[in-house]
């Protein structure tokens, strides 16, 4: 991991178990596994910048997000390779230097 300078992290069916939760109040809830936060605390002590990239726009992402101090979140991301190509270089970083992780080809 000595090259990797950004970690980026789908949300759905990676940072959560793939279900979604819906209540008879309209509200909706997702399963996070606690260990993936001490993932992302491991990665930033290694200088490593997190973030989670995902096409949802949802209070509970960013609320996860703000509480695992990502330094990047992007919702509503409809053409992630766009937003990872501006990233890189807003960062000054190779495709070699990244590492995102997505529950399908489909999300990129």
């Amino acid at each position: 991991m000595n090259n990797i300078r950004l970690f980026l992290s789908d949300c759905d069916g990676v940072l959560t178990d793939a279900g979604m939760y819906y209540f008879e109040s309209g509200d909706e809830a997702k399963k996070f596994n606690t260990r993936d936060g001490m993932a992302f605390k491991l990665l930033k002590e290694q200088n490593i910048k997190i973030g989670i990239i995902t096409g949802e726009k949802s209070k509970i992402v960013k609320n996860r997000g703000k509480k695992l101090k990502m330094d990047y979140i992007f919702m509503n991301a409809k053409n992630k390779v766009l937003i990872i190509e501006k990233l890189l270089k807003q960062l000054n970083l190779l495709l070699v230097e990244i590492t995102i992780l997505s529950f399908s080809l489909i999300n990129l």
